[in-house]
């Protein structure tokens, strides 16, 4: 009854039977949610998903996605591309999408390219708007003063040369 039969017996010399692992299924398979960056979180480099994001923290770079959101205190500088993007907080440089809000508290300093635009009051917008039936194709053109390259005709002057510069103007005709 106890004993010990040939059949059972295991040789520690064999090699044992694999275990059945699991099949590996994609990182981003089920993701039901956004990713999230928390407002600690500083980012200097470009991010691309293809799903949404929320971004609480401050980004200096480009990013991508299906669908995003620059929160109430986040900041970020660089281009901005999705189908929908919502700031509430600073962006500084461009956004491409096709439906771009800029909430009350939205403080953005670049270009908007859209197909559809919503500004609430309160939001500031330092920058230039264009209309587009497919904006996530176009390259947005940036005329912000981070950016510009050309040197404007009184960059650099005194207050005593621009009026010095005015009053020659004016005696000239």
């Amino acid at each position: 009854m106890f004993s010990k039969s040939q059949d059972r017996e295991v040789d520690a010399r064999a090699p044992a039977k694999p275990t059945p692992q699991p099949a590996a299924t994609p990182r981003n398979s089920g993701r039901v949610g956004p990713t999230i960056l928390a407002p600690d979180v500083v980012i200097k480099g470009d991010i691309t998903t293809n799903g949404d994001i929320l971004i609480d923290g401050v980004v200096e770079g480009d990013i991508q996605a299906k669908s995003l959101t620059v929160g109430q205190d986040a900041s970020l500088t660089g281009e901005l591309v999705a189908e929908e993007i919502q700031v509430k907080g600073k962006v500084n440089g461009a956004i491409r999408g096709r439906l771009v809000q800029l909430a009350s508290t939205a403080r953005v300093d670049g270009s908007v390219l859209h197909e559809a635009l919503n500004v609430e009051s309160g939001a500031v917008f330092e920058g230039n708007c264009r209309h587009s039936s497919d904006p996530l194709a176009e390259k947005a053109k940036t005329n912000t003063s981070s950016n510009k390259t050309e040197k404007q005709p009184d960059e650099g002057l005194t207050v005593n040369e621009m009026i010095e510069k005015v009053e020659k103007k004016a005696a000239f005709g």
